[in-house]
Order: C-alpha cells, then sequence, then structure tokens
C-alpha cells in the first residue's frame, strides 16, 4: 500500500529549483526580481533601459544588462515571456551543442 507524501519527500519548489543550472537560475532570479522591483516601485524603468548617452558619459554600466533580463511588469505576458527565457535557457545549457540532428 503506498502512502500519500509527505512533508519533505521531495519533488518540492525547493528541490527544484536546486536542480536548476547556474546560468538558468541567475537569469530567473534576476528577471522576477527586476520585475518586481518595476511593478512595485522600487526601480523607475527609465533608470534600466538601455541609453547609450547615460552609458558612455554618466558610466551608468548597469544598463548594458537590465535592459536584458527586464521583460515588463508582472502579468500574464511577463509570466509567458519568462517561461520561454526559461525553457530556452535550460534546454540550451544542458545541450549547448545540439544541432537539430
Amino acid at each position: 500500500m503506498r502512502r500519500a507524501a509527505g512533508v519533505g519527500d521531495g519533488d518540492s519548489v525547493q528541490d527544484w529549483f536546486a536542480s536548476l543550472p547556474i546560468i538558468t537560475k541567475t537569469l530567473l532570479v534576476s528577471t522576477l526580481l527586476m520585475g518586481f522591483g518595476v511593478t512595485f516601485n522600487f526601480v523607475s524603468p527609465y533608470s534600466i533601459i538601455f541609453d547609450w548617452p547615460s552609458i558612455k558619459d554618466k558610466f551608468q554600466v548597469w544598463r548594458l544588462l537590465t535592459s536584458f533580463i527586464f521583460l515588463g511588469q508582472f502579468s500574464f505576458n511577463f509570466a509567458v515571456h519568462t517561461y520561454v527565457l526559461y525553457q530556452n535557457s535550460l534546454r540550451y545549457e544542458v545541450n549547448p551543442f545540439n544541432t537539430g540532428r
């Protein structure tokens, strides 16, 4: 007779997160944090956009990264973009030399 799953029996969010490769984990966390920060007005979206004069003249180098990890405010569109980023990053990190054969 099989017993029901109990607390700490595996297949938890913590186990799933721990099993992610490092780059996928970093992209996922940074994308969620950036979306959270902009959605709840901790960060202005205008301070993270790619603006070459600000990078060159004011040395705001964070704009080189933040413009690529910002997928918008929390919404259905944000969830879909985050899922696609997760899937593509995970697939590439698990098998980077997949040529389609």
